[in-house]
């Protein structure tokens, strides 16, 4: 219950930061005699804006503090005990919540689209919606991946809530979450392209906008699955080292 609240919460609070957000790209276009942004259309950018809040509400994870408090208080003792495996039941947990989630996005993506294309015309094409089906769940896996080992960063370090909230806003603007990344210009893009984040928002959303070819596409869902594999593995070694480590304190 207190992560759909989350969840319905982070929609809300999105939504004002969308309006302010379509409110500065619509000046931004009435004071240009450019069709083009950053090599964006208006239209575009549009659905990048529309397509970014719901993309990153979707990945977004919010278990970072409850894995750092059970390592902190010994929560996870229970679970050395019992057999129930840690990962498993967070893998599990979280599923549930995306599961839900999930449907609620699709409503929203919908309807908002819809609304807005009544508005104006945008060049929407359900091609690229479909082709954007599994990236998009590739990138939640990744998301749930990347923050699952910044969450064992618990084991060595007693408080790590700055630490949380320092890498969630800065994975929010390497991700493509706040504006597309083509504003960063090239050199910063092309390193962007070695890294993770850009797969989890920036990635898909071009997908939907139709500005990815699918020779790019492929090669994209490769690059995810290459770091879904690094991530996976690294996870492992982190919780290995970190549980040798682990005091069970008031466990």
């Amino acid at each position: 219950m207190e992560y759909r609240t989350n969840f319905l919460l982070n929609i809300f609070g999105g939504f004002f930061t969308l309006v302010i957000q379509l409110y500065l790209w619509s000046s931004i276009f009435e004071n240009t005699s450019s069709k083009t942004v950053f090599g964006y259309t208006y239209s575009e950018l549009i659905i990048y804006t529309v397509m970014a809040a719901l993309v990153t509400n979707l990945v977004s994870t919010g278990f970072e503090r409850d894995i750092a408090l059970d390592i902190k208080d010994g929560g996870l003792s229970k679970f050395l005990i019992q057999p129930i495996n840690y990962f498993k039941f967070r893998s599990s947990c979280f599923l549930g919540q995306k599961c839900s989630e999930l449907l609620v996005t699709i409503i929203l993506s919908v309807f908002l689209l819809c609304t807005i294309n009544s508005v104006m015309d945008l060049d929407l094409n359900i091609i690229n919606i479909f082709f954007s089906i599994i990236p998009i769940l590739l990138s939640i896996l990744l998301n749930f991946l990347f923050f699952y080992c910044i969450s064992s960063l618990a084991f060595w370090f007693e408080e790590v809530s700055m630490l949380f909230w320092g890498v969630n806003l800065l994975t929010l603007i390497i991700s493509g979450s706040i504006f597309p990344l083509d504003i960063f210009g090239e050199r910063l893009n092309y390193a962007l392209n070695f890294l993770p984040f850009k797969y989890t928002v920036y990635f898909p959303i071009n997908i939907i906008t139709g500005r990815l070819s699918p020779s790019m596409i492929l090669n994209g869902v490769l690059i995810q699955l290459v770091w879904i594999v690094i991530h996976f593995f690294l996870l492992k070694a982190l919780w290995k080292i970190g549980m040798n480590k682990y005091l069970a304190v008031g466990g």
